[in-house]
């Protein structure tokens, strides 16, 4: 069933694709502009333009021909298949597979390692896969996050304590034992030395990170946290919620600075702009919110996912965000406009978390279908994500 208020002819691009890329669909017409049409064909293998037709008058809908037609100019069209052609049909750099889903990636700040939450912990190498660090646990792993010198690695698993791993000894400095077996995230602060902690219980829990124990206590939300951000200079901390409010707090004080109330359903993600100024957070609603701190208010509200959002964060330069999705896709949306860039089509099933590189150049995924996957962003995404 077609969108209410979308042509029913305009909900069918991705079907189009996937034939262009399998070879079905050799060549495409296209209807360009609603009063002033013409009619062209191309080549979709090679993107050519086989023939142009000439101006005409409006065609009438019942004499416009079924199929893959779009009613979109020929140019516009063209960018968009190149595009999204490119995405769908990127390779990863690496692949590495786990036994089960993977709950979270991130990246080491040096750019030199992955961490990848599964059953299990693994680090690799980023640029060879060589696997430097490997942990099973109890329970499934829920999150993992490098300190700021990349010496570190702070690990939540589902039955057991918040857990900080000095890497290069392999031994375990800090075992915080949480109130709740579950802890959906964790982060250092820019200094490396808290931890904020996403507890499904209450109040929220900023720890010291050299012993665990429990430096900042946050008071404000109505229910669980799943998922916290320091601001890039340390001094504020976001928190999402299922209470469906994001909060904004200042570390020094314990002090609640603002309530960002939008999102319909549970809070997922929530990233800093670079500056500071801006946070955008996502959510199980299928939204993207990018809100103004300095005014407490929301600038934009993107419907960006058929299917709850997982993980979104902010480009280097501050111009664009990349958000994942349960519907397996990445997409990259120009943060004054909103409008989509580009999507990635990378993954079996949902991809439940993403890291960049510190430098931007390369994407880490890891998803549901028990994989994680490296790729060169260029390669993916072409300019769409700024340099």
């Amino acid at each position: 069933m077609a969108r209410r208020g979308r042509p029913s002819h305009l909900e069918r691009p991705a079907a189009s694709l996937r034939q262009i890329r399998s070879g079905r669909a050799r060549r495409l017409t296209c209807v360009s502009g609603a009063n002033n049409v013409r009619m062209d064909l191309v080549n979709t293998t090679t993107f050519d333009l086989l023939s142009a037709g000439p101006r005409c008058g409006e065609v009438p809908s019942e004499s416009r021909p079924r199929g893959r037609w779009l009613q979109i100019s020929l140019r516009t069209l063209l960018l968009v298949l190149l595009a999204a052609a490119t995405a769908e049909s990127a390779e990863p750099i690496h692949r590495f597979n786990h036994s089960d889903r993977v709950n979270s990636v991130a990246i080491s700040p040096d750019g030199k390692l992955v961490a990848c939450g599964s059953r299990s912990v693994v680090v690799r190498e980023l640029k060879t896969g060589k696997v430097v660090f490997n942990r099973t646990f109890e329970g499934i792993i829920w999150s993992v996050a490098f300190s700021p010198d990349s010496k570190r690695l702070a690990v939540t698993n589902h039955f057991g304590p918040i857990a900080i791993w000095d890497l290069a000894s392999e031994k375990r400095l800090v075992a915080a034992r949480s109130r709740f077996k579950r802890v959906n995230a964790v982060a250092f602060s820019p200094d490396g030395e808290l931890l904020a902690t996403a507890d499904e219980r209450l109040p929220v829990e900023v720890l010291a990170a050299d012993t665990g124990k429990v430096a900042v206590t946050l008071s404000g939300h109505a229910d669980g946290i799943d998922c916290v951000a320091f601001s890039p200079d340390g001094k504020l901390l976001a928190t999402g919620s299922l209470d469906r409010t994001v909060r904004i707090w200042n570390v020094a004080t314990a002090k609640e600075i603002l309530s960002l109330v939008g999102h319909e359903w549970y809070v997922a993600s929530v990233a800093f702009s670079p500056g500071g100024k801006r946070l955008a957070s996502a959510s199980d609603d299928g939204t993207v919110r990018i809100w103004d701190l300095s005014l407490g208010k929301p600038i934009m509200s993107i419907n960006a996912h058929k299917n709850w959002v997982t993980c979104v964060a902010f480009t280097r330069d501050g111009k664009r965000i990349i958000s994942s999705s349960n519907d397996s896709t990445l997409k990259v949306w120009d943060v004054t406009s909103g409008k989509l860039l580009s999507t990635l089509q990378g993954h079996e099933q949902g991809v439940n978390s993403f890291a960049v590189s510190a430098d931007g150049t390369l994407l880490v995924t890891g998803s549901e279908d028990s994989t994680v996957k490296v790729w060169d962003v260029l390669s993916v995404f072409g300019n769409s994500v700024g340099k």
